[in-house]
């Protein structure tokens, strides 16, 4: 990635940055498809962490690179006016966007104008729209577009098989872009909205590499990477910068929402994981069971146990929610039960339990 980007003189419009205000839009969204939308009140603690990353100072080019594709990655969108190329960043965080500014102009001589959106409801954060005209080679070297013009549908390559520094590089601008708070019923977390399946891999493998634990969430068509539990999230804020907002939510527990207790949190925790470990088990053993059955497989319950096998660790509710049709989680249960059932009546001693 530094070698390709070193050489870049990208032609971009001197139009000066603006401040002005425009009728609010849907969030935009990224290679055509709707975006996932953060909730409202993405601002407050999340607004507060974002100005903190801004405020880190990295000097390596390569990592900066790193930062800025993923930011442009996870919060762009390519529109082609009279055969040129624009691309449109909506953000949530004035300070984001000024970071984004001072690396655009440093790193490839780009000027961008700033619009600020109206506020899509009275107490959701200020949302922001920077434009990019003539955007052509930098979105081929940002890693937006393929050299053929096709929008890249993961991460640039270089970032993914970066070592350490430019994970934390790259996840930083995932989270400057997307990022947010995540309140759960019980548990706090951060969650990074992520483009598509390539992308949310690649956010997956960055925190692997950083040794925080995260885990891809489906709601229909949209993914989240969620950290959830407080070491987890203190761990990752220390990695990517946030060393005051970490130490804040070590020592305040605020990551335990008002009366719940650390024990309980530590339980839910468990339960949590025991989940996943189920589920994993389950997407196993209906490969396993596919693999006996073959083609003598029912059409329904075979589509159950793909399911199962591509989203190996979500819960049934959600796994439900990505069925086409979408169905309950009894059904998609009972379903990849039976599949498994009909392979062990083979007497197969591959399939868990038999032999």
């Amino acid at each position: 990635m530094t070698q390709s980007t070193d050489a870049l003189a990208v032609e971009s419009e001197t139009t000066a940055t603006v401040a002005e205000t425009a009728s609010h839009r849907p969030a935009l969204g990224r290679d055509g498809n709707r975006a996932a939308t953060p909730p409202i009140g993405a601002g407050g603690v999340g607004g507060a962490i974002k100005e903190e990353l801004c405020a880190v100072t990295v000097i390596d080019r390569a990592a900066r690179l790193a930062e800025l594709s993923t930011l442009l990655r996870f919060g762009a969108r390519l529109k082609t006016i009279t055969g040129a190329t624009m691309i449109e960043v909506e953000l949530d965080s004035l300070p984001v966007v000024r970071r984004l500014q001072r690396e655009l102009a440093a790193l490839f001589g780009v000027r961008t104008r700033v619009l600020q959106l109206t506020r899509a409801a009275a107490r959701g954060p200020d949302r922001y729209l920077v434009r990019i005209g003539a955007a052509d080679r930098l979105a081929r070297h940002a890693g937006l577009m393929d050299p053929h013009g096709r929008p890249m549908l993961g991460l640039h390559p270089a970032i993914v098989s970066g070592g350490p520094e430019i994970a934390t590089a790259a996840i930083r601008g995932a989270f400057l872009a997307s990022g947010h708070v995540d309140r759960g019923r019980i548990r706090m977390g951060l969650a990074i909205a992520c483009p598509g399946p390539l992308a949310t891999s690649a956010v997956l493998g960055m925190a692997r590499k950083l040794e925080v634990l995260a885990e891809p969430r489906y709601a229909g068509r949209e993914v989240t990477v969620t950290i959830r539990g407080a070491d987890p999230v203190v761990a990752f804020l220390e990695r990517i910068g946030a060393d005051r907002h970490a130490a804040l939510l070590a020592h305040s527990g605020d990551l335990v929402p008002s009366g719940v207790s650390r024990s309980q949190e530590n339980f839910t925790d468990a339960n949590h994981a025991r989940a996943v470990q189920t589920a994993v088990r389950m997407a196993e053993r209906a490969r396993l069971a596919l693999g006996r059955l073959g083609d003598l497989a029912p059409d329904h319950l075979r589509a159950a146990g793909e399911l199962r096998m591509e989203y190996p660790t979500v819960g049934l509710a959600e796994l439900g929610s990505l069925a086409d049709p979408p169905m309950s989680k009894d059904t998609i249960a009972g379903r990849v039960r039976r599949l498994i059932l009909i392979a062990e009546a083979l007497d197969d001693p591959q399939i868990p339990g038999n032999g």
